[in-house]
Parts: C-alpha cells; structure tokens; sequence
C-alpha cells in the first residue's frame, strides 16, 4: 500500500464546497474521479480543510491510500483532465499521515475590494464594499484577535463537542490598490469563524461598531450575537502546517498573494 499527500490549489467559483455532497458539483469529487481514473481503482481522497461554496483555496491539503503503485510525478498529469483544480505538489508519506489531524495550523486570507465602485470580473473573487473603511481602526480590532480566546462570538461549532477556544498567531491587514488584504493564521478554527471576524472588522471600519467591541466579544462571546458573514468568494485557505514551527510564518505568502492578485486585475 502506498500513500500520498497533495498540495491542491482550486477556484471555489464554480464548487458547491469541497466535500461531496449529491446532485451538485464539488472540489472532492472531481479530485475522486480524476484519481480513480488514473489508477482504475476507486480512491478515497481526505481533506485537510473543508470549505464551503465559493471559497478558494491555493493550499488546502489532501491524502490518498492505493494499492496501484503510481510514480509521485505521474499525478501531475491529471492537471491536464482536472479543471478549476490544480495538483501543486505531491509527497510520499507515512500511513500515519493525515491531511486533517496531522496539522498544526492555517492561514487564510481574505480580500475586500474597497474601491468607489465594482469590478464585476472580480466579483467572485473578493467582497466589494464601495464606503470608506477606518483602515485604522480595523488594524487596532485586528489585534484583539491575535492570542487563545474564546471565539464562541465568531462561529459555530461543527460538533456539539468542539471546544471553541481557539489561538490565533497572526491577524495583520495589509493595503494595496484599494484592496484589504487580511491574513489569519491560527492552529484550528470554528464553522464560517473567518467570515464572521471580517464582517465584524468590516463592521468597524464602517465605523458601526467600535474596536474595542471586538475586545468585549472575545472576553464575554455568550453575551453577544453572531453579527453577520462575509461573502464566501473573498475568502482563500492559502496554507496548512505540518510542523511545529507554524507560528514563525514567514511574510512572503502576503506578498506573493497580494502580487498575483495585482497581476490578475
């Protein structure tokens, strides 16, 4: 038996999530079939992170076992049958590996497109707010977040058990060509957790609700109500962790992320 770990990138756009579900497209099992297609054998494949329509990944992480002994280089090929889908880099791993419990963290970033108006070829690919955002003050909220807290305010549990204390190592926001970079890295988060903090960002940029609201959430979440979502096409899983250094991030994914977006608009 051998197994593998692969390093995916996809356009959330035109996925209804990346987990199976029937009747409708996703990520997971276009992924499937184009494995099973190579091997002529049915593949399982197992999610680092799952997300939800719309969202984009450049680094979501997968495992697979078989039995049909494939050369790592030869599941490059399915780039050319997959569409939307993109195999980054494959690796031989042990059978103790998993995608999803073997990590030890993820970043995410989020884009807001605070221009006067829209561009609608960017429509599902960031969150278009045309009023002025307090870039001030959304940094000062931005640093609420960074620490373990109770993040009870700013998700939902996907089980009735999870514990929704949560740390978070890094919440910076970053600005370029009327765009609001947010990259959040922490070691787990709860249901639409990001979504939810940047609407409350966005909430006090809009000066709707004050920095030090943030702060209140965080200490006494079960007295505050979810206040809203973002949009699901701003969002991007950019990386997951499989080692304890996690928390030394180097900056560059901000800057390689924030240059492709520039090249693309």
């Amino acid at each position: 038996m051998k197994h593998y770990a692969f390093k995916i990138s996809y356009n959330g756009r035109f996925f209804h999530g990346s987990q199976v579900q029937k009747n409708v497209s996703t990520v997971q099992e276009k992924l499937e079939e184009a494995l099973s297609y190579m091997t002529s054998s049915q593949i399982k494949t197992y999610f680092a992170s799952r997300t939800d329509s719309g969202v984009h990944a450049y680094g979501n992480y997968v495992n697979i076992s078989t039995d049909i002994p494939v050369p790592p280089e030869r599941f490059y090929d399915l780039n050319r049958k997959m569409k939307y889908i993109n195999i980054e880099k494959v690796f031989e791993v042990d059978e103790n590996f998993s995608a999803r419990y073997s990590n030890y963290g993820k970043t995410y970033m989020y884009i807001i497109d605070n221009s006067p108006s829209k561009n609608p070829l960017e429509s599902d690919f960031c969150w278009h707010i045309d009023k002025k955002l307090d870039i001030d003050e959304m940094k000062k909220a931005c640093k609420y977040f960074v620490g373990e807290h109770d993040f009870v305010a700013f998700g939902r549990k996907k089980f009735k058990e999870e514990n929704t204390i949560k740390k978070i190592t890094r919440c910076r926001l970053v600005t370029g060509s009327n765009k609001i970079y947010f990259f959040i890295t922490g070691n787990g988060f709860l249901y639409n957790m990001i979504r939810i903090m940047i609407h409350s960002l966005h909430a006090v940029g809009r000066n709707k609700i004050s920095s030090n609201r943030i702060k209140d959430m965080l200490e006494c979440g079960n007295k505050y109500n979810i206040l809203g979502k973002a949009q699901p096409g701003g969002l991007y899983l950019v990386n997951i962790y499989y080692n304890k250094e996690m928390n030394l991030i180097r900056r560059k994914d901000e800057q390689q992320n924030i240059s492709s977006k520039k090249r693309r608009s």
